[in-house]
């Protein structure tokens, strides 16, 4: 077959990648899908059921010589491109070949040029071109559906990922209005694993090495097999669930065979599995990525993937970036009284208490409202006031601060430093960072 339009995503292909080439296809009829030689297994699945709706050809089968328009999707990186070499060599070679790139993942240096590119922070790249297809005011079917919100929901974990968007959420509404079928998602989104895949599984369980990085917990398994084990995206993604960590690596190699498998998976925010792969060649997305390099000694390699983590990690958020300071204070012999009137008037749920500049307890408004139910209001802040004190410092993480204040039903946490108060951090202030205005 000799394709003028070829329609590529990167190898290993997941559920997003299958979903954005058949997308792009509807985009540019007459275009052909080319398949990389390795499928991931739920995909191959699926491409077996479906392979009579969806026509596509493996590369190996195609005329790369008549390629006039290469349509790129899920990937950018040509590092994870090289089951379309020679294409990419004609163009380097000055060949009139118009590259068109949809995708959603960090830019890296080895970016492939584009003359068209549509790069969004979206959680599937499946987004991106389902909207184009909605804006043209092209129909799709059931089953096109389906595989659509597939890849979205194969690639935001069903909408739950940090890195969603509200346009993956109405990309899925709009699938779900034209027939996407949740009985035939669920039905490939559930993991059921091999012998084999079980028997790295409790590999992984059982010897993973846990570093920390931010503060946070990542494991390194390592783990040698005889022959080479497919489905490792959702081997590792099981793992760093049951294991309960913030981002796993799963280096997997074959005895008799230099190349090691690794793949990484991130729960955090703050930590970009994605640039770690990069930097030993591989790539992805700060959620999940995954690399196929040559090494021999795989300590080395994770311990270069915690410095890489280490080095792209993100700072996390403590109490010193959100806390209130200087901080309003009152007395032990203030009226209840006087306080609910200082509260309404600083609209504040509840301040320290302070005598002779130590912070001696906490009042809170509710403490007033108690008061006021018991006819109290003219006793003094003492009487009421928390003296059982919950406090933090300002290098503490976000999340520990909300961990206690959650643990201990406390409303706000005094910020001390060297014993003495310098701000407060409140509930309020940790729902702002928990959730952000919408930009």
């Amino acid at each position: 077959m000799e394709p003028r339009t070829l329609v590529v995503a990167h190898e290993n292909l997941d559920f997003d990648a299958l979903a954005s080439m058949v997308a792009a296809a509807r985009l540019y009829p007459g275009a052909v899908i080319g398949l990389g030689r390795r499928l991931s297994a739920p995909v191959r699945e699926f491409w077996s059921l479906h392979k009579d709706r969806f026509p596509a050809e493996h590369i190996d089968h195609l005329d790369l010589r008549a390629v006039e328009r290469l349509v790129v999707v899920d990937v950018r990186d040509e590092k994870r491109l090289a089951h379309v070499s020679p294409v990419l060599d004609r163009i380097r070679a000055g060949a009139p070949i118009e590259v068109v790139v949809f995708d959603h993942h960090p830019a890296s240096g080895d970016d492939l040029a584009s003359d068209v590119e549509h790069v969004e922070p979206v959680g599937a790249a499946t987004t991106l071109l389902v909207e184009r297809i909605r804006s043209r005011g092209l129909e799709v079917d059931g089953i096109e559906a389906t595989l659509f919100a597939l890849g979205i929901y194969a690639d935001t974990g069903a909408l739950t990922f940090a890195r969603t968007s509200s346009r993956d959420a109405a990309a899925v509404a709009w699938l779900l209005d034209r027939g996407a079928s949740l009985v035939m998602i669920n039905r490939y989104l559930e993991v059921t694993f091999s012998d084999a895949q079980r028997a790295v599984l409790a590999e992984v369980l059982a010897h993973p090495r846990v570093e920390r990085v931010a503060g946070l917990s990542v494991g390194v398994a390592i783990v040698r097999v005889e022959a080479r084990v497919e489905g490792l995206a959702e081997l590792t993604s099981e793992a760093c669930r049951l294991l309960g960590l913030d981002a796993l690596f799963l280096v997997c190699a074959v005895r008799a065979k230099a190349k090691v498998d690794v793949v990484g998976r991130s729960r955090s925010g703050l930590l970009d599995v994605g640039a770690a792969l990069r930097s030993i060649g591989g790539g992805g997305h700060p959620g999940a990525g995954a690399a196929t390099v040559r090494a021999s000694d795989l300590e080395a390699l994770g311990a270069s993937l915690l410095a890489a983590l280490e080095a792209a990690r993100k700072e996390r958020p403590t109490v010193g970036d959100v806390m209130s300071s200087p901080v309003r204070t009152v007395r032990p012999d203030l009226s209840l009284a006087e306080l609910g009137e200082r509260l309404d008037a600083w609209s504040h749920g509840g301040v320290p208490v302070v005598r002779d500049g130590r912070l001696v307890g906490v009042v809170s408004r509710r403490d007033v409202e108690r008061a006021r139910a018991g006819s109290g209001v003219h006793l003094p802040v003492a009487s009421h006031m928390s003296a059982e004190l919950e406090t933090t410092t300002v290098e503490t993480p976000l999340e520990d601060a909300l961990a206690q204040m959650v643990q201990a039903d406390v409303g706000r946490l005094p910020v001390l430093r060297e014993g003495k108060l310098i701000g407060i951090v409140s509930r309020s202030d940790l729902l702002r960072v928990l959730y952000p205005d919408p930009e």
